[in-house]
């Protein structure tokens, strides 16, 4: 998707989700780019699943 054809409106909102869940990468999901919001996705959960398992 090219920058230049995003609303204001949609810019903002992605912006919050980065604040609050950008980690996750749900603004991907939201911005269109499903490739790299689900690699993010699995990056996080696989980021926080490891050390836990790790330690049981």
């Amino acid at each position: 998707m090219n920058e230049n054809l995003l609303s204001e409106k949609k810019k903002w909102v992605a912006s919050l989700l980065v604040l609050f869940l950008g980690m996750m990468g749900i603004h991907r999901f939201y911005l269109g780019r499903n490739a790299s919001g689900a690699v993010m996705l699995v990056v996080f959960v696989l980021g926080v699943l490891i050390p836990i398992v790790g330690c049981a």
